[in-house]
């Protein structure tokens, strides 16, 4: 104990703040709060996996999971696949997920992480058109029958990617679910608000856990990422006696 508090302060001199994996409270390190809620992940679904940002870190994070990257816009798909092509327990997709099948044209904003299928458009330059089909479709055509992490960012098309998702998430076949939100629009940049991911999530069994901020805009929290678990057995408490999340 002497000697890990010895190399902390040598870390904090130098501006690095270290602490042991199982002191960290709820809301500091994602992965670490899914192991503590789900245990052992083996299927893990990126909704709006863009260049691979998410996929790679779950891949890394949980060694014996599969992990399904969806994103819809050709060229970050290819951006996606190039940077994913290392691991093999990704597989990706070209296609959107949403509430029904069918297709849908998109404005393209300057950054791919923006793209979003709220900017409908018609074809034409600029747009793009892309298929789209339902979770609960695409899961029974992969064999899919339970989801351990349900990660989704589509910037503000979280609600209609869960209404695809239904049946399996009315089931209780989803372990927790993660979805970028905002509490007021503080930002041009549309997200979903946090108060109906959390009315949609919570009259379907699951309970808020904790969040993780991405952006603040004018000292005001301007988007982030809320957890949801599915309401069950008490999760694994950090070892300092930090209290466990509340369904």
């Amino acid at each position: 104990m002497a000697m890990a508090h010895k190399v902390q302060q040598a870390l904090a001199s130098v501006g690095i703040v270290a602490h042991r994996r199982n002191r960290l409270r709820f809301g500091h390190d994602l992965i670490l709060d899914i192991q503590r809620l789900v245990g052992d992940v083996s299927v893990i679904v990126d909704v709006g996996a863009n260049e691979g940002q998410s996929a790679m870190p779950f891949a890394r994070g949980f060694g014996g999971a599969r992990v399904f990257a969806f994103e819809p816009v050709p060229d970050t798909f290819e951006l996606l696949r190039a940077h994913t092509e290392s691991e093999p327990r990704i597989t990706c997709f070209d296609l959107a997920l949403g509430a029904q099948e069918g297709e849908a044209t998109i404005l393209l904003s300057d950054s791919s992480g923006h793209n979003s299928l709220l900017r409908s458009a018609e074809p034409g330059p600029g747009a793009v058109t892309v298929r789209v089909t339902t979770g609960d479709a695409w899961a029974a055509a992969h064999g899919v029958d339970r989801i351990d992490v349900l990660k989704i960012d589509t910037e503000g098309y979280e609600l209609e990617v869960l209404a695809g998702f239904e049946g399996l998430v009315a089931a209780g076949r989803v372990g927790c679910v993660v979805g970028e939100c905002e509490f007021d629009r503080v930002t041009a940049e549309p997200h979903t608000s946090f108060f109906a991911l959390y009315d949609y999530l919570t009259s379907r069994g699951m309970g808020f856990v904790t969040l993780y901020t991405d952006a603040l805009a004018s000292n005001r929290f301007a988007w982030g990422n809320a957890l949801f678990a599915l309401a069950g057995a008490d999760a694994q408490a950090p070892a300092n006696g930090a209290p466990r999340p509340q369904a």
